[in-house]
């Protein structure tokens, strides 16, 4: 199969892609990874496949102008020089590969979430933040627009959670989640 030139240049193309897109998969798999980091990383991704296809001014580039990759363009050149009608098969190549990218970058824009300005914000409330004497915010400027309930009782939480011994806590017995704000919150609801 990869004796075919062809198909050697659609897995030339396909190799950095996927590997980027197992990066992002096992980013996304870690037990503590931060919400606001994932939603960065994949607004990222979704970025980069987009300034493959889009100028910076919005609008769709050529064929020719389009970011294949420099590996696929390189051997793409080689193929050009080497084959008779490589023209039509370059052609078809790249048109196949555009749209791929078209594919992916319709993916990546689906699993954005509709409401990024929700998780903007959420490194402020990350364990080793909340209980920090210098690096906290002021309950005024965390990211709670989506706060229901009394905010005033919430307000006076706040205030006291870095002045308890979470260490002494039976939830966190077996080690605190300095790291992992889904774990510490969660213990500190059961509390």
């Amino acid at each position: 199969m990869l004796e075919d030139d062809a198909n050697r240049l659609y897995f030339v193309f396909l190799c950095p892609i996927v590997q980027e897109f197992e990066r992002i998969n096992a980013f996304f798999q870690l037990k503590n990874a931060e919400p606001e980091e994932l939603l960065k990383e994949l607004d990222l991704h979704h970025e980069s496949l987009k300034r493959r296809l889009y100028s910076s001014d919005g609008k769709m580039l050529s064929l020719e102008d389009v970011d294949f990759g420099a590996h696929f363009t390189n051997e793409m050149k080689k193929y050009q020089e080497s084959h008779e009608n490589s023209l039509r098969v370059s052609l078809d190549l790249k048109r196949r590969c555009y749209d791929f990218l078209m594919k992916l970058l319709d993916e990546v824009k689906m699993r954005l979430p509709n409401n990024k300005s929700a998780f903007k914000g959420m490194r402020w409330l990350a364990p080793k933040t909340v209980l920090s004497q210098t690096d906290r915010l002021v309950f005024s400027e965390l990211p709670l627009q989506h706060l229901m309930g009394n905010k005033n009782n919430i307000e006076n939480q706040y205030r006291k959670i870095m002045l308890h011994i979470w260490m002494e806590e039976d939830i966190f017995k077996d080690g605190f989640p300095s790291n992992d704000s889904v774990s510490f919150w969660t213990g500190i609801k059961k509390i």
